[in-house]
Parts: C-alpha cells; sequence; structure tokens
C-alpha cells in the first residue's frame, strides 16, 4: 500500500471559467476506471490541505491535470485582470480570457513546463501539451 502522507500539489482547470487552479494535500489513490461515457478515465483521490475529507479529480474531455510531489509549487495567475481605477477610486477588474478559453492553459503551461525539470511528477495528463503520464508515487 502507499504511503497516505506523501504531500502533492494538483493543477486542474476550474469548473467555474476554466482556468488553472492550485490545490495543495495528501496523496490517496490514483488510477484508471469507468467514469460515465469515459473507459479509463484517469483519477487521484486526495485529503486537501487542512481538511479530513478525500476529494477525487477526474481528466475526461480537454483533460488538464497536473500532479506533482510536494508543497510550495508556483501559483497559477488570476483568472483576472488588475483592473483600472476611475477617478472615483472604483476597481473595474476583468478576466484575462473569455470563459473556458485554452490561453489560460497555455500561459500557465510557458510557466510550469520549464519548472518541472527535475521534479517528481506524479500525473500530467495535458490536451494542450500532448501529455499522458502516470507515475505512481516512490514508497518511502
Amino acid at each position: 500500500m502507499l504511503n497516505e502522507k506523501i504531500k502533492i500539489t494538483i493543477y486542474s482547470t476550474s469548473d467555474f471559467m476554466g482556468n488553472v487552479t492550485k490545490i495543495e494535500g495528501t496523496f490517496n489513490d490514483m488510477g484508471q476506471k469507468d467514469y460515465a461515457q469515459y473507459n479509463a478515465a484517469p483519477f487521484i483521490t486526495f485529503t486537501p490541505r487542512g481538511k479530513r475529507t478525500a476529494y477525487i479529480k477526474r481528466a475526461t474531455y480537454n483533460p488538464y491535470l497536473l500532479v506533482i510531489e510536494g508543497w510550495g509549487h508556483p501559483q497559477p495567475a488570476d483568472f483576472l485582470n488588475e483592473g483600472t481605477t476611475d477617478a472615483n477610486g472604483t476597481t473595474v477588474r476583468e478576466s484575462r480570457y473569455r470563459s473556458f478559453d485554452d490561453g489560460y492553459k497555455t500561459d500557465f503551461d510557458s510557466i510550469i513546463n520549464p519548472y518541472l525539470s527535475g521534479k517528481d511528477v506524479i500525473m500530467d495528463i495535458r490536451q494542450t501539451v500532448g501529455t499522458n503520464i502516470m507515475n505512481q508515487p516512490v514508497l518511502s
């Protein structure tokens, strides 16, 4: 059985805007199993940092799921721009791209791809870069 105390960082797309989000937690399990219309959909179960309940992330349509061993990896850019302030002092922020635009993913790919060199990648299933890697974490 795998050590359940392996710290991991998960990057995936948000269900709200499609931007890349970061979750830190501890590894529980990973593999492939049937889900909805997908045969052998890759998944990872984990417990988010500061939580007790296990969560699951699946790679399905237009997948974007990157799991790196450890915590403290780069934070994805906010989906909103810096904004503009009018004469009244009101700041208006807009999203950098339209909802679910691949620009969110490709922007993050350009930052994270060079960073991954020498890192322990547990799962890398990103359609934007054509990867499909699943490595079980090393037992401690």
